[in-house]
């Protein structure tokens, strides 16, 4: 993203009242504690297949249902 990195923004957004699903996709080794503590919906650890992206996505849009 040219402006801002996406923990900054999914920062921002959650610090606005901003409750959309968000999924961090990351190569940190601590991603998924990451995205936890910064209030992602969901997580998918870099480098990912396709499926396990879907997979999240199909899992978060159960949940809006």
């Amino acid at each position: 993203m040219p402006v801002m990195d996406g923990l900054t923004f999914l920062w921002l957004a959650r610090r606005q009242g901003i409750r959309v699903p968000i999924v961090l996709l990351s190569g940190d080794v601590d991603g998924a504690g990451l995205a936890k503590e910064i209030g992602a919906d969901g997580f998918v650890a870099k480098p990912f297949r396709t499926r396990a992206l879907l997979a999240v996505v199909e899992r978060l849009c159960g949940q809006a249902a």
